[in-house]
């Protein structure tokens, strides 16, 4: 009897451990392209670096870099299509501003434009022959493109000319226009430059710190974010006449950053980095990328909707806003 009662509880500890063992089978697990993590890694066919992405909807958007390349996804950025660009100069931002129509920029001065989502691109005539690192419209009509050496320019007339801002007479790498009026760009030794009459007058902001300055974004005419070396982070919530210093959670270079919503910022960098922000800026967390590469651009769609791209041809999305679930 005794030995009978030994056998049953000895079945029923290996049943046990059998159920437990496909049980714990059954579990998903996290991997580095499942959404689940917060951000999913989607590299592409490119070893190079991609410098800029812009999206025009939850589908549709285009990220450029190295080398003339340019790529489109039509899912979201869950996959990516080699596009020709018809140049080899570096590509280092690019603007969605209508469904068929974007503009890029980058080395030796060079704008390229599409008229068809991507599919061809033409090159667009200026007198500038600097690098320019950012680029930003208004509507079909009138934009906006800003890089080293005081390369500031302004085009009415979609591009066909082009318009010197002299006042801006420095290296500028980030650009953004959150309306007609009123605009922005951040660069080199900590320099800000607003202007509140549609780029005819351009004011120099004091900033608070000498690092340089890579990238803007503003959600409203009065509150915007700047990110720079070394993990700064600037946010104004009165139109950039004043800036709030602060510091990311990391100390490496922050080279994009995104305001979609209210409260809301994500800004991206060196090693992978990945930062948010829930109150306005004051304080940030760091989530999880599982890249160890430089990330070099990010745009939001709004506060869940995102994509991401860096070093050795790697893009990441989110639908989550970057949280893990």
């Amino acid at each position: 009897m005794k030995k009978s009662i030994l056998q049953i509880i000895l079945y029923a500890s290996l049943l046990s451990y059998i159920i437990i063992i496909f049980s714990c089978n059954d579990v998903p697990t996290t991997s580095n392209n499942k959404p689940n993590n917060g951000w999913a890694s989607h590299p592409i066919n490119f070893s190079g670096k991609l410098f800029g992405v812009s999206f025009v909807n939850a589908t549709t958007g285009i990220a450029v870099g190295e080398i003339g390349e340019i790529v489109k996804s039509f899912d979201g950025g869950n996959s990516w299509t080699g596009v020709g660009s018809n140049t080899n100069y570096w590509l280092r931002s690019i603007k969605f501003i209508n469904p068929a129509t974007a503009v890029a920029v980058g080395s030796s001065g060079m704008i390229i434009r599409t008229e068809d989502s991507g599919t061809t691109w033409n090159q667009l005539t200026c007198e500038n022959t600097n690098v320019l690192n950012g680029v930003s419209f208004i509507d079909i009509n009138v934009g906006y493109v800003t890089g080293y050496a005081g390369s500031l320019y302004k085009t009415v007339t979609r591009g066909a000319t082009w318009i010197h801002c002299p006042e801006v007479n420095i290296s500028m790498n980030g650009i953004f226009f959150i309306d007609a009026e009123s605009g922005t760009v951040c660069g080199s030794g900590g320099k800000i430059f607003r202007t509140y009459n549609g780029g005819l007058n351009w004011i120099a902001c004091s900033s608070g710190v000498g690092y340089d300055l890579n990238a803007v974004s503003f959600v409203n005419a009065l509150t915007g974010v700047v990110v720079g070396n070394m993990g700064v982070i600037l946010t104004t919530f009165d139109g950039g006449q004043s800036w709030n210093v602060r510091q990311a959670p990391v100390y490496y270079t922050l080279f994009g950053v995104s305001f979609p919503a209210l409260g809301r910022i994500t800004a991206v960098g060196g090693a992978g980095t990945i930062v948010t922000s829930t109150d306005w800026g004051s304080t940030w967390q760091q989530q999880i990328s599982n890249v160890n590469v430089n990330l070099n651009a990010v745009h939001f769609l709004d506060v869940n909707t995102g994509m991401v791209v860096g070093d050795n041809g790697m893009t990441l999305n989110t639908t989550t806003g970057g949280e893990a679930y």
